[in-house]
């Protein structure tokens, strides 16, 4: 077992990062980039696997995971990563990479009913924020 795993069942957070690495990543990501102005949004897409289709009935990529980064690091629940330890969390996923992603794009087009993310509320958000601040060691990219 990881140590980062081992530090966080041990402590109060610990069910948050399994919530932020499932359908609150999202909220996540936004907290982060509160946090870290400096971090940039993206997300993992699969283009194969459609489940969700827009107004028009146009299939929409599933979003599987939305992050922060600098440069080529990934930042999440998890903490620092590279690309690949993020992609091997979801082993069963050939997706494709989007770097550039807004906070608009995650709260209007990523979550919500008919969407593949939770909703982002800003209570959500702000808990979001207050764990990472708890934890900035483990998020702040030097």
């Amino acid at each position: 077992m990881k140590l980062s795993k081992i530090l966080f069942e041990e402590s109060e957070d610990y069910r948050s990062v399994d919530y932020y690495m499932t359908g609150g990543c999202g909220i996540f990501a936004i907290a982060l980039q509160r946090v870290f102005p400096q971090y940039e949004l993206g997300s993992y897409l699969d283009d194969e696997n459609i489940e969700y289709y827009d107004e028009d009935e146009e299939p929409i990529a599933t979003v599987v995971h939305v992050f922060a980064h600098v440069g080529d690091r990934v930042i999440d629940a998890k903490g620092i990563r590279t690309i690949k330890a993020m992609k091997d969390d979801y082993w069963d996923v050939e997706g494709r990479v989007d770097w550039n992603v807004s906070e608009r794009e995650i709260r209007e087009e990523y979550s919500g009913d008919d969407r593949p993310l939770y909703p982002v509320e800003d209570n959500e958000v702000q808990e979001a924020v207050d764990f990472i601040e708890r934890n900035r060691s483990k998020y702040e990219a030097v």
